[in-house]
C-alpha cells in the first residue's frame, strides 16, 4: 500500500516539469548541507580503520569510531 503511494508520487514528480525542478534543487541544497557533517564521518572512519580493523575487532573497531564521532561533534 505504501510502496504504491511512493511510485505514484514518484511519477507524478517526474512527468510535471515545474515539481521536478524544484525536487532536485531540494535535493541539492540537503546534500549541501549535509556535505560537511558527510566529511566529518568520512574522515573520521579513515582515522579508525588505521587504528583498528573493522575485519579483525568489530566491537573495538565500533567503540573507537563512536568515541573519533562524539569527540567531533563537541
Amino acid at each position: 500500500m505504501v510502496s504504491g503511494l511512493f511510485k505514484l508520487a514518484a511519477k507524478v514528480v517526474l512527468s510535471n516539469p515545474k515539481l521536478r525542478k524544484e525536487a532536485i534543487d531540494i535535493g541539492i541544497k540537503t546534500f549541501n548541507k549535509a556535505k560537511p557533517k558527510i566529511k566529518k564521518n568520512v574522515s573520521a572512519l579513515k582515522e579508525t580503520i588505521k587504528e583498528v580493523s573493522p575485519i579483525d575487532d568489530p566491537k573495538k573497531f565500533r567503540d573507537v569510531y563512536k568515541k573519533k564521532i562524539d569527540d567531533q561533534n563537541d
